[in-house]
């Protein structure tokens, strides 16, 4: 029977002073050896008023929300590797991930279960660090973490330009993904720019003193494409028969179509918006609007008939499509 590899966490609360995209070319051997050696001491934070013990009550510390990404239309992910600290792609000692960019997460957050994959590659211990203790969940639930520990990121862009940085990320047992870029990175000096295509990494920052037209094309800049992977469009038909007068509008109540695989994945709270991304009955049109709802027995949407006659829909006949939209992030 195979082993489950040893998890390895540091009780010990550490000032690792860590560094946040700091191109490993740029660390000279001096910097790199004092990092690695402020690691080692393990030296303690000043825990004076700090109660960090297992089951406790949480200390003044910030709290990490994770976004309802589930509920957004759209989410994008970024590909990269991630290994220890002193890892190399072409030494084959990292791991690939599909990460989310925009997760609304002010620190970034990785899975436990994505560490012990890094654990035979030689990833530093799991240590606790007193800022850190706890997550916000989108359900509202708020959660201890494993802890923090120190990895290094790699990117490959498509120009050929290949990047890589060290991070200190948060350990979280219970994620829904792997892993969640937060804007300790996306918000630090390592992105130079971002498109809606692609995200721009850099070393320097001469570049800012040209135009985006310009540093599109700069190969020193790592041009890393930004995925949209988009939820599956919702079909909606209506609660009751209704004749719609020719070349006139009409509100046509609702609802979530009961068929296999569709739905939707989340019904926060509140009203949900949503746009009509396609029209399912010939001859009709809808205007091009934002809608909301706050039942899914309940859909409101607004119908033309572009014809001379009157336009006869049966009760629960599939009417549209629709997409959500993006709620508002957590900070």
């Amino acid at each position: 029977m195979e082993l489950e590899p040893e998890i390895r966490i540091n009780t010990k609360n550490i000032e690792t002073n860590p560094i946040f995209a700091i191109p490993l070319e740029k660390q000279t051997n001096q910097n790199r050896e004092t990092y690695l050696n402020e690691m080692n001491i393990n030296s303690s934070f000043n825990t004076s008023g700090i109660s960090t013990t297992s089951g406790g009550r949480l200390s003044k510390s910030e709290i990490i929300c994770i976004s309802d990404y589930n509920a957004r239309a759209g989410t994008v992910h970024i590909n990269m590797h991630i290994g220890p600290i002193e890892s190399n792609i072409e030494n084959y000692n990292t791991v690939p991930v599909t990460a989310l960019h925009d997760s609304g997460c002010s620190k970034t957050i990785m899975s436990y279960d994505l560490y012990k994959k890094l654990i035979p590659l030689g990833v530093a211990e799991i240590y606790q660090d007193p800022r850190y203790q706890a997550v916000r969940m989108a359900s509202k639930e708020v959660q201890r973490i494993k802890g923090v520990t120190d990895i290094t990121i790699h990117f490959q862009g498509e120009n050929g330009c290949t990047k890589s940085y060290l991070l200190n990320v948060i350990v979280h047992e219970g994620l829904a993904q792997d892993f969640f870029l937060g804007r300790d990175f996306t918000g630090s000096e390592a992105k130079a720019f971002e498109t809606n295509e692609h995200i721009y990494l850099t070393y320097d920052h001469e570049c800012y003193l040209d135009s985006i037209n310009t540093n599109v094309k700069n190969h020193k800049l790592c041009k890393v494409p930004l995925l949209s992977i988009r939820e599956a469009p919702i079909t909606i038909s209506n609660n009751k028969a209704v004749v719609i007068p020719p070349q006139s509008p009409i509100v046509i109540t609702c609802h979530v179509t009961k068929k296999q695989n569709n739905g939707i994945p989340l019904q926060p709270k509140g009203q949900n918006t949503f746009e009509v991304s396609q029209i399912c009955q010939p001859r009709i049109k809808t205007p091009d609007a934002l809608y909301t709802f706050a039942n899914p027995s309940t859909i409101d949407i607004t119908i033309f008939n572009d014809t001379p006659e009157e336009y006869y829909l049966d009760a629960n006949t599939e009417i549209a499509q629709i997409s959500m939209e993006s709620k508002g992030r957590m900070s």
